[in-house]
């Protein structure tokens, strides 16, 4: 069983992928000046699910990211761990 699904709909319909603890899961929506990468990790030491938000320059690609941050469950809420 998959540990993370990623969905996409967009002009031909509707797209999933899986991830794994191994692998992961990173996801970008990009429109052409801004656009958002998102990233699924497990992590080990803590043994939890995080999720990572990076604020991007689309596809123009000018280099620009901003990190927004990491965050993960934690008693039964949302917390920015990074």
């Amino acid at each position: 069983m998959a540990q993370y699904r990623g969905v996409v709909q967009g002009g031909r319909g509707e797209a999933s992928r899986l991830g794994h603890k191994t692998s992961g899961l990173q996801v970008e929506a990009n429109g052409w000046d801004i656009g958002a990468e998102v990233s699924l990790s497990w992590n080990e030491e803590e043994q939890r699910d995080e999720l990572s938000i990076t604020i991007n320059s689309g596809s123009n690609n000018n280099g620009l990211k901003i990190p927004i941050g990491t965050f993960a469950l934690e008693d039964d809420h949302i917390e920015k761990v990074v």
